[in-house]
């Protein structure tokens, strides 16, 4: 054998170092956990078992209304009742004369119970006194890298937007469209409002139009509203987002049953 030829090592001792190689790398869960953050103020700190999530809403006001003042303070007591463990809970909420378009960021837990104290407050009250005749779910969001909204609490515009007597529903091959255009101006609002003094955001939320030109109109909401195959309804959301899963085994699919095994 010559002087420079390496000698193999044993199969054995190479068995060992791949395991201790595979050992040492990071697992799903380490790397879950990695990714399971929420944000306090605009630094995002990790915490085990929280994952941050985001809702947007689309509603149809059962009266027009002229402010923010009724908006707000439905929500406040929403978001109170829904994210009451929930410290950097957070809701933005857009109030047209006929229509509120409603952002909410929080833990999943949160996000959820506030889905869910929605849908409750629609059924207690009489069917002519609830604040919304329908509610749409624009989007919804997991995981996320960091909170895009003012926060944490709640805060209301009023965007003084045109009304019309009669309102059209959106054609059907413009409503994904729309309907993201609407999620992607909520975020960007709320960016937008993250970058301000505390002055500036106030003078802001007194005339939001002014700063968002880009915000959808209320002809352009109530199209979506109007379109029955649109965003899915809050209730439709919650029947998937809230139903326990139903494991549908493929032995269950045959027919005639297999026969039990007998021992």
């Amino acid at each position: 054998m010559a002087e420079n030829d390496a000698v193999a090592e044993p199969v054995e001792e190479q068995q060992i170092d791949r395991i201790d190689e595979v050992m040492q790398r990071p697992s799903l869960l380490d790397v879950v956990q990695e990714r399971i953050v929420t944000v306090k103020g605009d630094a995002a700190c990790k915490i085990p078992g929280v994952i941050p999530a985001r809702i947007v809403m689309l509603c149809e006001n059962r009266e027009k209304v002229t402010g923010r003042d009724e908006a707000e303070a439905f929500w406040t007591e929403i978001l109170t009742a829904a994210g009451s463990g929930d410290a950097d809970a957070r809701c933005a909420v857009l109030a047209y004369p006929e229509a509120t378009v409603v952002a909410v960021e929080g833990t999943t837990s949160t996000v959820g119970e506030v889905a869910k104290e929605l849908e409750s407050a629609h059924e207690r009250v009489a069917a002519d006194k609830g604040q919304y005749t329908s509610i749409r779910v624009v989007s919804t969001t997991e995981d996320m890298a960091k909170f895009v909204l003012l926060g944490p609490g709640v805060y209301a515009s009023f965007v003084n937007s045109p009304t019309a007597e009669a309102y059209e529903e959106l054609e059907p091959e413009r409503v994904l469209k729309a309907t993201s255009a609407v999620n992607v101006a909520v975020l960007g609002l709320g960016m937008k409002l993250r970058g301000m003094s505390s002055g500036e955001r106030e003078l802001a939320l007194k005339d939001i139009s002014a700063v968002a030109p880009e915000l959808p109109t209320l002809k352009q909401l109530m199209g979506l509203l109007k379109q029955p195959e649109g965003a899915p309804t809050l209730t439709e959301f919650l029947e998937v987002y809230d139903s326990p899963l139903d494991v549908d085994l493929d032995g269950e699919n045959v027919w005639p049953m297999p026969s039990t095994l007998k021992f």
